[in-house]
């Protein structure tokens, strides 16, 4: 999902479905598709130079839509690879970067212009990346990725991409490590060289980019997710904490100085969407001079909610509510009509013609999930 300027746009199905809708009402824009079939899994979403549109990476193809209209302006095949899987995007000075990733052997990094020509091509080893490896593009300078069994962080300058530096997370003084994941923070926090690090369910925190090499610069003790918003001149980290009395605590700290914010300390009451996921900050001045924010998360139970200033949730969308985890195929018992059929007997055509019967019988007694 990418929020971008008054919009947001979802991409589900893994671009079956490219969808765009207003920040403020929730209301649809347009909607648009490019994948089906095998490519579904794999796609990435960026904002273009500019921010008057959106790159979107799936169905094997690097396609670029206008942001308010949703009309195509490019579309880019990849090379076909049976070992390669592209699955990162990012923009930046009206040049594309596609990272793809060859499990246990190394990294691709392609770039390509807004018109779809190809500028540069990379290759650099890493062994130790499989297809759960997680990775982030931080400042559009630095690919970052996690190795989350052994705990270390290995990062590469992308204008001199030669060779990976690694870091242990112990080495960063976290002391609560269990399944760590990265976060980026979005892009209207500028070129931020942060980014963040779920070390577990009750520990995040801040790290950052220097020199090539991960720093750390805030422990967040009990947060659940956080993000960093822009200002003016003014970088604010907002961090969400979860409670057992399904209300959210949101609090707001000065990214250069540290000091928490007062201005941005909340409390909304957030009741059955599960632990929020995702989080996508939007901070304005409002008439008055004050400073304002919108906070859209993602949940648990797939839901996209729209959080004011006021403490309130103004909308939620939940198309995506219902996931289906299983499906079992059962035989119905016959009623009492189809018993004495199949006990008349087989003569002439009647074996096939009872089949027939009980197999039209079955397909209309199953009710398929929708």
């Amino acid at each position: 999902m990418l929020v971008a300027k008054n919009y947001v746009v979802t991409v589900l199905g893994g671009g079956e479905y490219i969808r765009c809708m207003k920040t403020v009402t929730g209301n649809m824009v347009w909607e648009t598709s490019i994948a089906s079939g095998k490519h579904r899994a794999r796609l990435a979403i960026a904002e273009t130079d500019g921010g008057d549109g959106i790159a979107v990476l799936a169905a094997g193809k690097l396609t670029v839509f206008q942001l308010n209209t949703g009309h195509s302006v490019f579309s880019s095949n990849l090379p076909e690879s049976t070992t390669v899987r592209y699955t990162m995007l990012d923009s930046n000075g009206g040049e594309l970067s596609v990272i793809g990733i060859a499990p246990n052997s190394h990294f691709i990094i392609s770039t390509y212009s807004e018109d779809g020509v190809v500028k540069s091509k990379y290759s650099v080893p890493a062994a130790w990346a499989t297809d759960e490896t997680s990775c982030l593009v931080v400042a559009h300078t630095t690919l970052v990725c996690l190795e989350s069994r052994s705990a270390v962080l290995h990062s590469l300058a992308l204008d001199a991409p030669t060779a990976f530096q690694s870091v242990l997370l112990q080495d960063l003084a976290l002391t609560s490590l269990e399944a760590p994941s990265i976060e980026a923070f979005r892009k209207s926090s500028g070129k931020s060289k942060e980014f963040l690090l779920r070390a577990s369910h009750s520990q995040s925190a801040v790290l950052r980019v220097a020199s090539g090499t991960v720093q750390l610069v805030k422990i967040l003790d009990g947060v659940n997710i956080a993000q960093v918003g822009q200002l003016g001149d003014t970088r604010v980290l907002l961090a969400v904490s979860g409670s057992s009395s399904a209300n959210l605590s949101l609090k707001g700290y000065n990214m250069a100085t540290g000091e928490e914010m007062g201005e941005y300390s909340q409390m909304f009451h957030y009741p059955d969407h599960g632990t929020p996921e995702k989080m996508y900050v939007m901070l304005f001045h409002k008439k008055d001079g004050s400073n304002g924010y919108r906070i859209l998360l993602t949940s648990q139970d797939h839901s996209l909610n729209m959080l004011h200033q006021s403490g309130k949730v103004a909308w939620t969308r939940e198309e995506s509510l219902a996931s289906i985890v299983s499906v079992e195929m059962v035989d119905l018992p016959l009623s009492k009509i189809q018993a004495e059929m199949e006990d008349f007997g087989t003569r002439g055509g009647e074996s096939f013609y009872l089949c027939k019967q009980q197999w039209e019988t079955f397909k209309f007694s199953v009710v398929l999930p929708q």
